[in-house]
């Protein structure tokens, strides 16, 4: 079985967690798979992590000055 199990078909679906129309046909996660859902979540999560580009936020550091 693949990480993430995705469905195409030529019709719009329905009952979807994520669905992209690309060059005339639908590619879609389902809604009630699990294992998909949630492994696609993480990808995502670490592809957030790992972005780069102007602005990023820099990392808050601090240091204890008192007694």
């Amino acid at each position: 079985r693949p990480l993430v199990n995705v469905h195409y078909s030529e019709s719009e679906p329905s009952d979807t967690f994520v669905a992209v129309l690309y060059r005339d046909h639908w590619f879609w996660v389902d809604d009630r798979d699990w294992e998909s859902k949630s492994r696609l979540t993480f990808m995502m999560i670490l592809f957030s992590l790992v972005e780069s580009g102007e602005g990023s936020a820099s990392p808050l550091i601090t240091v204890n000055a008192g007694r």
